[in-house]
């Protein structure tokens, strides 16, 4: 059953490791263009080595799939003829523009800076208003989707209270987290296992190269790194929705870029090669770490506990947004499990009162269920399981009825 489980959260991942794998390949691809086949080769190997892109490409949401539509409309622009031949490959990037905006909303900061960088690259042509028509056109096609993001727009609203307000710190961590030596992914925070100067030195020649790419770098790289950083930031301001460690590495490529053209600019062969040993040396190791001893997130260490308190009289309860990843790891006896939203009533909670209850609660800053809960049994335990992001701990009650 364990071998199965396995198997199953591998088949789950594969997807998104099929695009991590074909990002790679597009990476080589759209730097060699600019920096030539060995370029192309030590951006691709810094990502691969990369626990940081290795972890968001077995992520099952969509970031990776994002990033895929980012690198080929590079190399689409890129490749545009100049001449009137121009029609076929503009139509495919307000395609991808399109598949861009249907991935990920954040795919919107992506197209904004790919049709930046293409009516600056053709400026001089009579046809370089396509790009910031092409742009329109697909957020026409986009608006059919308006509605839905209305009610996704409601709920991030509603739980603003996840995500910190904008303060300069949270663009260097998201650089920092792009370098891979330290990063949040799910519930946990990842950190290379080293002593800190040898963090300290690894970033410090991630950060050099990277202003060295920022000084003569691609503009298009450029343009995707300001754009998908700075604009959201910005917004931040207005309503929270910056979140360093998730939604920037759809602009992670473009880092990678930069600090490769900022290494290869480098004049000096021997400190440009220490430079070079400095980085894949470091992702080598990173990856040691996150193979070895690091544990992503707690969803299945609470299933495993739940697990062992249950008795045939159990009724587990959980929050309705839980149901999915608690019903993958629950892997013990079959026993009634309700949604936390459908005991709102006392007579609803009093169905169970003869019940022994196993309560998963997440810890959030309003839950009047739980309240009733815990006033109305008593608890015989609790057992917390800290999470790196605030709010997101949770704590599993045994509760029996009182007397």
């Amino acid at each position: 059953m364990l071998g199965v489980d396995k198997l199953s959260l591998g088949a789950l991942r594969a997807n998104s490791a099929f695009w991590g794998v074909l990002s790679l390949i597009l990476l080589y691809l759209l730097v060699a263009r600019s920096l030539g086949a060995r370029g192309g080769a030590l951006a691709a190997s810094i990502a691969t080595f990369s626990p940081f892109h290795l972890a968001y490409s077995q992520e099952l949401r969509p970031y990776i799939l994002t990033i895929v539509w980012g690198l080929l409309g590079f190399i689409v622009i890129e490749q545009i003829p100049i001449s009137v031949r121009a029609r076929r490959p503009c139509a495919a990037l307000i395609g991808i523009w399109v598949l861009e905006l249907y991935t990920h909303y954040w795919g919107l900061f992506v197209a904004i800076s790919q049709m930046l960088y293409g009516w600056w690259k053709y400026r001089k042509f009579g046809w370089a208003w396509i790009f910031p028509g092409g742009l329109f056109m697909a957020l026409g096609v986009f608006s059919l989707w308006l509605p839905v993001f209305r009610i996704h727009f409601h709920e991030i609203m509603a739980r603003n209270f996840e995500i910190p307000h904008p303060t300069p710190d949270l663009l260097v961590k998201t650089l920092v987290a792009f370098t891979g030596v330290q990063f949040r992914f799910a519930l946990s925070d990842f950190s290379w296992a080293v002593a800190p100067w040898i963090k300290a030195v690894t970033v410090t020649v991630y950060g050099v190269s990277l202003i060295l790419g920022l000084r003569q770098g691609s503009l298009a790289a450029r343009l995707w790194l300001g754009s998908g950083l700075v604009i959201p930031f910005l917004v931040s301001y207005w309503h929270p929705i910056y979140v360093w460690y998730r939604y920037p590495f759809i602009c992670y490529p473009a880092f990678v870029w930069l600090v490769t053209w900022g290494v290869l600019s480098v004049k000096r062969r021997w400190m440009r090669g220490i430079m070079i040993f400095i980085l894949l040396i470091s992702g080598v190791a990173t990856c040691r770490t996150y193979f070895t001893t690091w544990n992503k997130a707690n969803p299945q260490a609470v299933a495993e506990y739940v697990a062992s308190l249950k008795t045939p009289r159990t009724v587990i309860i959980r929050p309705a947004y839980f149901s999915d990843l608690f019903a993958f790891y629950d892997l013990g006896p079959a026993l009634p499990v309700i949604d936390e939203d459908k005991l709102d009533s006392s007579s609803g909670r009093a169905a169970y009162r003869r019940n022994d209850i196993v309560f998963v609660a997440f810890d959030v800053p309003e839950d009047p269920v739980g309240d009733a809960l815990r006033a109305e049994y008593s608890v015989l335990s609790v057992r917390s399981f800290p999470s790196a992001i605030p709010l997101h701990g949770i704590n599993v009650y045994q509760l029996r009825q009182k007397g």
